[in-house]
């Protein structure tokens, strides 16, 4: 058991196919069954810090606090995709999201078993205790 914000390499979730396709066509060197979910937190980080950037450059300030303010903290409910919850960034909380997935490792493949909302779960110990990682 063990648990990630993320889905693990070649699960069935959104952009994965992408991610699959680039892994084999610029790394093929590394065989698909011994990629690791780093790949995917790879591809999520830059996907992330992308939408930052499109959402900065549009309000015209591509510095580095403007893409915090202007790109991070107006994210609302942004869809990565490969397994994450939509990411939320504002002024005062910077943990993107609130979901723990729970996976098994199982016969040589990952299953999602469940998914839990610390937030919504715990939130008195989100608001004044995790304050993130």
């Amino acid at each position: 058991m063990g648990c990630a914000p993320w889905a693990f390499y070649g699960l069935d979730v959104p952009l994965m196919d992408k991610v699959i396709e680039y892994a084999k066509k610029y790394n093929p060197g590394i065989p698909q069954e011994k990629r690791t979910i780093h790949t995917v937190q790879a591809w999520a980080n830059a996907l992330g810090l992308a939408e930052a950037l499109r959402l900065a450059d549009k309000a015209g300030d591509l510095s580095g606090e403007g893409i915090l303010k202007k790109g991070f903290e107006t994210m609302r409910g942004y869809e990565i995709g490969l397994g994450i919850a939509p990411a939320t960034f504002t002024a005062t909380d910077h943990r993107s999201q609130s979901e723990a997935k729970i996976y098994e490792y199982k016969n040589g493949q990952f299953a999602l078993i469940d998914a839990v909302d610390l937030k919504k779960r715990w939130p008195e110990k989100w608001e004044k205790e995790w304050l993130g990682w």
